[in-house]
């Protein structure tokens, strides 16, 4: 069987690795959401936001916004 992640479930485990300092990590999930087409809610973003700017990754935010703002405006077939 495969799991299919909903944007909550991947919230929650993108939260739960910003916490534990695995900004990395979480990032990798939070691309994966969107190029799976999975809109993240704006916590997911935000909490991912602030894990990046604590952590001094600005060109990595910047890298995942403009990412999200290319998808997010793609057409749909």
């Amino acid at each position: 069987k495969q799991f299919c992640p909903t944007s909550e479930n991947l919230y929650v485990l993108i939260n739960g690795l910003c916490d534990q300092g695995k900004i990395k990590k979480a990032c990798k999930f939070f691309e994966e959401m969107i190029e799976k087409g999975i809109q993240p809610p704006a916590t997911t973003y935000n909490r991912l936001k602030n894990g990046l700017l604590d952590a001094g990754n600005e060109d990595v935010l910047k890298y995942l916004s403009e990412k999200m703002t290319l998808l997010t405006k793609a057409p749909s077939d």
